[in-house]
């Protein structure tokens, strides 16, 4: 019987090649920020994104700051879209392009009771830096809620002085003009209080005894606006209010 078997070995070595794969964004839940916060104070939250590729130590090029050879990890972060609430596409942010934190837009104001829901869609790009090679990218649908914050009122009117004679019926408006005031708290509607000091005050003597401020009406939902009047809270009479001024002076 002739014949044998032969064994050719040859080695064949298999390149696995990387792509450009498509960045991740990991978290789209709702970034909340108060309406008094102002560009002065920085980041307010922050797109959150990752990309599967990345920089092996084991590289034979350089690997600076875990950023891939070719670019493929290194990301970048804009607004797509501003997405229409109650018909507005008003944006008061930034986003850093590098970064992805957001910030409030310089010379922009936020307002709960304006707007409190700004919708976005974001997009996350990587940047290849080989010819020819596509950037991945990824979008998702984003929101920033503005938080009301308790702010103070304003007197929008104000009228002095007042008058009123003496021996008039308990309560009694006085003469000189309603005080009206702004207050763009939804909480405040109704609940304002407006109480007086008398910075003369005297054991005998005190404005805060003898007026009181209360409110004429509902406050107008729409401008915001509450209407007080100044009335009389007890007896007055004259020649016993001037003695004790005149005893008070003494």
């Amino acid at each position: 019987k002739y014949g044998a078997s032969v064994v050719v070995n040859i080695n064949r070595t298999i390149v696995v090649t990387d792509v450009n794969e498509k960045p991740t964004i990991e978290n789209t839940d709702p970034i909340k920020v108060p309406e008094t916060a102002t560009s002065k104070d920085g980041s307010i939250g922050q797109i959150e994104a990752s990309d599967p590729d990345f920089c092996s130590v084991n590289s034979t090029y350089s690997c600076k700051n875990g950023l891939h050879e070719y670019g493929y990890n290194k990301l970048t972060y804009k607004v797509e879209e501003v997405l229409p609430v109650d018909g507005s596409t008003d944006f008061p942010f930034d986003i850093d392009p590098n970064t992805g934190k957001i910030s409030v837009a310089v010379g922009k104001e936020l307002n709960h009771t304006k707007q409190s829901e700004y919708k976005f869609i974001v997009k996350v790009m990587d940047r290849p830096l080989i010819a020819g090679v596509p950037s991945q990218s990824a979008t998702a649908e984003m929101t920033i809620v503005v938080t009301d914050v308790n702010r103070p009122s304003k007197f929008e009117v104000v009228t002095n002085p007042y008058e009123v004679e003496e021996n008039v019926s308990v309560p009694t408006v006085l003469d000189g003009g309603n005080i009206v005031i702004y207050d763009e708290d939804a909480a405040d509607v109704n609940k304002l209080k407006v109480t007086i000091t008398d910075n003369d005050a005297t054991a005998a003597l005190d404005a805060a005894k003898l007026f009181k401020v209360v409110q004429v009406g509902k406050s107008d939902a729409e401008t915001l606006l509450s209407t007080f009047v100044t009335q009389t809270a007890d007896d007055l009479d004259y020649e016993e209010l001037y003695k004790k001024v005149e005893k008070d002076a003494v």
